[in-house]
């Protein structure tokens, strides 16, 4: 019964959160992911990482770049979960620059990116 109730507990707390990566608009897309299980993470760094890894994966199977649009984290028990919004470009697109980010705020959980 024990085992019944803590294997409960775990599927309660990472299986009602999935990763993965959805379209948002002709070339942007959006990833989502958390931290690494068992890892402390408050600022979400850990989180943005595994984002930004699963972004450039879904970029790099259609043949095309990774350009990062901005970031967003928030805080999930001692760790963090992160959203990345994002392009995949052909490297000839006008739009593929290098990003310049910028935290819009200390405490805000979130980067603005700046594209001139």
């Amino acid at each position: 019964m024990k085992k019944f109730i803590m294997l409960t507990g775990v599927v309660a707390l990472f299986g009602c959160t999935t990763s993965g990566v959805v379209q948002t608009g002709p070339d942007s897309y959006m990833a989502r992911e958390h931290s690494t299980a068992f890892t402390i993470d408050p600022g979400g760094a850990g989180a943005i990482a595994n984002a930004t890894e699963l972004a450039a994966e879904h970029c790099s199977k259609m043949g095309k770049y990774l350009v990062v649009q901005g970031t967003q984290t928030t805080r999930v028990g001692a760790g963090a979960q992160a959203i990345v919004n994002f392009e995949c470009l052909e490297k000839k697109d006008k739009d593929y620059v290098r990003p310049k980010l910028q935290s819009s705020s200390p405490n805000s959980g979130q980067t603005v990116i700046i594209n001139n």
